[in-house]
């Protein structure tokens, strides 16, 4: 969950970086200081959001108990194939976003899998994630203290097609 996005989050800024940088000396004519200090802002603008962002969610009681349960919970659709709006993935990833403000905003599950290509039944290099699971925190906590699961939530839209033999 968290390596996954840390390494979005880079890329991204690497991304925006190498833009300025052709952007800006290659079709402005700007001199290589001016897009080399735009990238240094643009860094500095991604470590000071980084920060804010963390100092201002909200504290979840039991986050890591929580984590744990929708990871078990949703563990056997690794290495399966399931289909979404007539697309075929083959799922590789779980992944668990914590909601910011508790009152707010939710849960979500989501899957990432590499689309399988229908005319050569091959495993395209296309990664997608799919929304699987939107669930509040009160709600989730009491499924885990009844010791319900939470695949009664699970998007009306997914079809599992084939499970992992192992």
């Amino acid at each position: 969950m968290v390596r996954q996005s840390i390494e979005k989050k880079i890329l991204h800024v690497f991304m925006i970086g190498f833009g300025f940088l052709v952007v800006g000396n290659d079709w402005m004519g700007l001199d290589i200081k001016t897009t080399l200090y735009s990238w240094f802002v643009v860094i500095i603008g991604f470590i000071v959001h980084s920060i804010w962002f963390k100092n201002t969610k909200d504290y979840i009681d039991k986050e890591q108990e929580k984590i744990s349960f929708l990871y078990e919970e949703f563990d056997y659709l690794i290495n399966s194939v399931i289909a979404h709006k007539n697309i075929k993935y083959e799922v590789c990833d779980i992944i668990i976003s914590r909601p910011r403000k508790i009152q707010k905003n939710e849960w979500e599950v989501s899957i990432e899998g590499y689309q399988i290509d229908i005319f050569t039944d091959g495993i395209d290099d296309v990664r997608s994630t799919v929304k699987i699971l939107n669930i509040a925190d009160t709600e989730l906590e009491k499924r885990m203290n009844n010791k319900k699961g939470v695949k009664s939530f699970i998007n009306t839209n997914i079809t599992i097609i084939k499970l992992d033999e192992n």
